[in-house]
């Protein structure tokens, strides 16, 4: 069975919570399916042709719970969607970038999540009308953000450190209003702190 519940504040995020084994990382790795999204079609189709940039949170794999490789991984995400588009002049110009390597350059010698995000990824998609600019891809999809926070537990900074939560937690108010998240997680006392950032949630039981 599944519950679902929604804030009258914002929908910006949608998380799905389930206990393990329940299929939450076989439904995130059906939406990045393009080949299974087509065969499908309806939803499916719809919302992998929204997908702007995903990211997969893997306790066996430090590098994917570490909030500087996922701010990263994202940016470098929008800025390929936003070539594609041949909107990428634009936003080289917002962090005062020369060109693609030298984005490259200073996308993997920054070590500041928190410039990333604040300094390039947020001002460019703010700079940008609507998701029209990106072909309707508005959509930012993360798997198990419950695994995000074994990171701080790890330095022992609990659930309330430096993880790819806390940031998503610390930013919910500046993404523009067209850009979406859709998560999943296990729902647990540590997964508290995931809360203040559900606009609607899925539970699977």
């Amino acid at each position: 069975s599944s519950s679902s519940s929604s804030s009258s504040s914002s929908n910006l995020f949608l998380v799905v919570y389930g206990d393990s084994g329940t299929g939450k990382s076989a439904f995130f790795s059906r939406l990045l399916d393009k080949q299974f999204c087509r065969i499908k079609g309806g939803s499916w189709h719809n919302v992998f042709s929204r997908l702007l940039a995903d990211h997969i949170c893997r306790v066996q794999d430090p590098d994917s719970l570490s909030p500087i490789k996922w701010a990263r991984s994202i940016a470098g995400q929008i800025f390929l969607a936003l070539r594609e588009r041949h909107r990428h002049g634009a936003a080289l110009k917002v962090g005062g970038h020369a060109d693609r390597e030298a984005f490259t350059s200073w996308l993997e010698k920054e070590e500041s999540a928190r410039s990333i995000l604040s300094e390039w990824v947020i001002p460019v998609l703010k700079s940008l009308a609507s998701a029209e600019a990106l072909g309707g891809r508005d959509t930012i999809a993360i798997d198990s953000l419950d695994e995000a926070l074994t990171l701080g537990l790890a330095k022992g900074e609990g659930r309330d450190g430096r993880t790819i939560v806390k940031y998503l937690i610390d930013f919910k108010d500046q993404w523009p209003s067209w850009i979406r998240f859709v998560a999943t997680s296990r729902r647990y006392k540590a997964t508290e702190a995931l809360e203040p950032l559900v606009g609607a949630s899925i539970s699977v039981q």
